[in-house]
């Protein structure tokens, strides 16, 4: 049994393109719990930017819209250059004047890889719904019950108004939403490869990204899942999650 709880970011999204140039605040309170020049030093984030040929999971085609409503393509806005976040000031530019070389190489091997990582293992067959994806037949995979757990039902980040002529990105606040769990896209958490069959289970009322897991909708799916035709084991799990 393969248990999806409210995904990744496999669609590709620049969600986290306000917490590199101002650290992450939880649920935009004043509890700052990662500052900026350590989100900054982070390489698995960078991995998050989508790159040419993706498709895109979101409103429209992409996370980078102009004022009237025009869609910037993946081309337009290369976030695997370390041009494109100096010329917006993004990241290590939005708090510095001048980056160091040092920092300079560290965002561009960051860059660098996140680019081969997202080109290797999502753009390695072409579409990622595609069963030409998959490296074995999809029936290889028959034995697994695929269950996606999550929301659609919170407006979810989907896009930034750019400005061109002004070279700045209004990373404050969303310009675009889309149905999700407040983080992800429900074309995200609810997208397995190879376009595998699978159960998907929508989270209780209230639910968002984080406080999903703790759904007791979610326990039972799970308990049902790992002790199945077990009821003395399912109940003595159970009773640990009082």
């Amino acid at each position: 049994c393969w248990i999806n709880a409210a995904g990744c970011l496999l669609k590709g999204s620049n969600l986290f393109l306000d917490e590199f140039s101002n650290g992450y605040w939880y649920n935009k309170s004043p509890l700052h719990m990662i500052s900026k020049e350590a989100f900054f030093t982070f390489p698995g984030l960078y991995t998050y930017f989508p790159i040419p040929g993706e498709e895109f999971g979101g409103e429209g085609t992409s996370d980078y819209v102009a004022s009237d409503g025009t869609f910037f393509s993946t081309k337009d806005m290369d976030m695997h250059n370390v041009s494109t976040w100096e010329k917006f000031k993004l990241g290590v530019f939005a708090w510095k004047k001048q980056a160091t070389q040092e920092e300079r190489d560290h965002l561009k091997h960051c860059l660098d890889t996140a680019k081969r990582f997202r080109q290797k293992n999502l753009l390695k067959k072409g579409d990622v719904n595609a069963a030409s994806f998959l490296d074995n037949h999809p029936s290889a995979y028959d034995h697994l019950k695929i269950i996606c757990y999550g929301s659609d039902k919170l407006p979810t980040h989907s896009a930034f108004e750019v400005n061109m002529e002004e070279k700045s990105i209004g990373t404050s606040k969303s310009k675009l939403t889309t149905p999700g769990d407040g983080t992800l896209f429900a074309t995200n958490w609810q997208l397995i490869p190879g376009g595998l069959k699978r159960e998907i289970i929508m989270a209780e009322e209230g639910s968002n990204h984080v406080t999903l897991v703790n759904d007791r909708k979610l326990q039972g799916v799970l308990l049902d899942a790992f002790f199945s035709g077990d009821e003395l084991k399912k109940a003595s799990a159970k009773s640990l999650l009082k």
